[in-house]
């Protein structure tokens, strides 16, 4: 597959699947990525996002040489909802949705190298 060595999603080892089926394309700078929607429960550390539509890639050769020797396994959008692919929710308005008390904010940090750990926060930001 496109995917090479990277993680791959299964669906035959979640209790929670449930199938969608509803074919999906996405273009970016360099290229197509294609597969289907999928509705599944998404942990993002101790949250999660119960029923989340995503897009699960059949053919990620549009993602270039980035992705293949790339350290992540995939994409998780958190574009705001009226742009985001075929309308869906994306994980952190979900969240946001199923976790009222949450700060409607999220931070990130990517690392400089390899010796350093990024981070995610949803619901506020590490300070």
């Amino acid at each position: 597959t496109s995917c090479g060595l990277h993680t791959r999603y299964n669906s035959k080892d979640s209790t929670t699947y449930m199938a969608n089926n509803t074919p999906f394309n996405i273009q970016y700078g360099s290229g197509a990525v294609n597969g289907y929607f999928s509705n599944d429960n998404v942990q993002v550390g101790d949250l999660t996002a119960s029923g989340e539509s995503f897009a699960q890639i059949t053919n990620a050769a549009g993602l270039s040489g980035g992705y293949k020797g790339g350290k992540w396994d995939g994409i998780m959008g958190l574009a705001f909802p009226s742009i985001s692919v075929e309308d869906e929710t994306p994980v952190f308005f979900k969240l946001l949705d199923q976790y009222p008390n949450l700060s409607r904010k999220f931070a990130y940090y990517l690392p400089k190298n390899d010796a350093q750990t990024g981070s995610l926060d949803i619901g506020g930001v590490n300070s």
